[in-house]
């Protein structure tokens, strides 16, 4: 399996408890989500790496933007028609 697959599920199955046991318990329970794909598909990723490093963002949310930014790609549907993957 896929390693970020693997990490994807794990997330879930860990929200999906979370949430169980705060319905269980009557707690109340925030949550946000947040779509990162479409934010970083529409500015040049070699840019906002450049501006990371510029503004000092690192630890785990700067190598996690990084990892989500590398080898990323996306394709285009125009007229009905699919462009091939771009980088």
């Amino acid at each position: 399996m896929d390693s970020s697959l693997a990490k994807a599920r794990k997330h879930i199955f860990w929200t999906i408890f979370v949430v169980y046991e705060a319905i269980k318990e009557g707690t109340r329970l925030d949550i946000v989500y947040l779509d990162f794909a479409k934010a970083f598909d529409k500015v040049d990723h070699n840019v906002l790496i450049r501006k990371l490093a510029e503004n000092k963002i690192k630890g785990k949310l700067g190598r996690w933007i990084k990892e989500f930014l590398k080898d990323r790609k996306f394709r285009v549907v125009a007229n009905e028609e699919m462009s091939k993957n771009k980088k």
